[in-house]
């Protein structure tokens, strides 16, 4: 589905793709198929977004053997934790390093680099104003060459 909406998106120039958790309905041929999981649903949504606003292709996705997205985390934390070995120096990555750590989106991405025009960036609560969700960017960033202060590790 993902490499179809990814096809669409840049032959036919697809906005949008919209996907929906299969749910059986009655005196259909799939009525006595179970529902799916509506995280499934939630997880392509993210893996789309991944796709189309921060420059990843489908071939980086996270599939587990099956074909399929992990349940338990966002497809971009997963991708970061067998991606991103090395902390990345938010005071000096490129807008597509920056976006694929998890908890900076493009809007907070593109405020990271506004500001660090004009001055360092040293702390967490900086960049939690910009729009980062510290938590989940915390284990993968250095701020000011450094680790923020109780900044879980990598390993």
């Amino acid at each position: 589905m993902l490499e179809t909406a990814a096809r669409a998106r840049r032959d036919l120039d697809l906005r949008r793709a919209f996907f929906s958790a299969f749910r059986p309905i009655e005196r259909t041929p799939f009525a006595d198929r179970p529902a799916e999981d509506p995280l499934r649903e939630l997880r392509l949504y993210q893996a789309d977004f991944m796709l189309r606003d921060y420059g990843f292709t489908v071939d980086e996705l996270p599939f587990d053997a099956h074909g399929l997205l992990p349940h338990d985390t966002t497809p971009k934390q997963a991708w970061a934790k067998r991606h991103l070995l090395e902390p990345i120096a938010i005071n000096r990555a490129p807008r597509r390093l920056l976006l694929r750590i998890p908890g900076i989106r493009p809007r907070a991405a593109d405020r990271i680099i506004a500001v660090r025009r004009e001055t360092r960036l040293r702390d967490l609560a900086q960049l939690s104003r910009l729009g980062v969700v510290v938590a989940w960017a915390a284990p993968y960033e250095l701020l000011d060459g450094q680790r923020p202060p109780g900044q879980s590790s990598l390993w």
